[in-house]
């Protein structure tokens, strides 16, 4: 034993596998304080929902935000609204316009190395539990793809002469049209490569729309959302009150 570095203490560590294969990690980068509802949204009977596609892996949180007129744009609001509207693949209803109510959290799975732990120190013992997946939730902002989408399929504008003259009209069939442009002749060179790299990549881009089509057409299912309250206590359920011995498998050469 080294004498500059003494042992100080002597810890058990006892494994729980209750809540075993549905305890994960969510973990919010973008998000410097715990999600809450703004005090406006709260008194108007506004809560935390969220919702989940079980074959995707896919998890959204949705916060409600503040929508007083002295912290918010009425106007953006609103296109911002209708846009996320269309998202949702829901059609226009006339001219009733609706307001962009809530900020939606989508999740991405971060791949395990290993098996990840979580670890309480109650007392004078460590209790440790898996945990299954590790999920990092971002905004996302689905409504800003449609609104560019909208505008790429809005047709340009021709410009017409600010004269209005007829004696001009003459002319103008001779010239080419402002706000059109003429037809370049293009010549497209094709080279030869390696089928197996081209055919693993085509495999590759098949699989990938193959997955975002699956994700697309499975529906999304509501879940309960629970706050700091509701965890705190979930946490509790991983303390084992059993001190069933483990017995170690592993051999020194698996662990260097």
């Amino acid at each position: 034993m080294d004498v500059d570095d003494p042992i100080v203490s002597v810890i058990p560590i006892q494994l729980s596998s209750i809540l075993d294969p549905n305890l994960q990690l969510h973990q919010y980068p973008l998000s410097s304080r715990p999600l809450e509802v703004p005090p406006s949204a709260r008194d108007a009977g506004k809560v935390i929902t969220a919702r989940i596609k079980p074959l995707a892996e896919r998890i959204e949180v949705h916060i409600p935000f503040d929508t007083r007129e002295e912290v918010w744009n009425q106007r953006r609001g609103f296109e911002y609204g209708d846009a996320r509207r269309e998202e949702d693949g829901k059609k226009p209803s006339g001219r009733e316009e609706h307001r962009l109510e809530e900020l939606r959290l989508r999740s991405e799975k971060v791949p395990h190395r290993g098996t990840y732990m979580i670890g309480l120190l109650r007392g004078d013992r460590l209790h440790l539990h898996p945990i299954s997946a590790t999920y990092k939730l971002r905004p996302h902002l689905g409504y800003i793809d449609v609104l560019s989408q909208r505008l790429r399929r809005r047709p340009g504008d021709g410009e017409e002469d600010e004269g209005g003259n007829d004696a001009g009209e003459d002319e103008e069939d001779d010239k080419p049209k402002r706000g059109k442009r003429e037809a370049k002749e293009v010549h497209l060179l094709a080279r030869k490569t390696d089928g197996s790299v081209s055919s693993s990549m085509s495999d590759m881009r098949r699989e990938m729309l193959k997955t975002l089509a699956a994700e697309e057409f499975e529906p999304w299912i509501p879940i309960k959302y629970a706050d700091e309250d509701a965890s705190a206590k979930l946490l509790e359920q991983l303390v084992t009150p059993t001190d069933t011995p483990l017995h170690c498998s592993s051999t020194m050469a698996s662990m260097i």
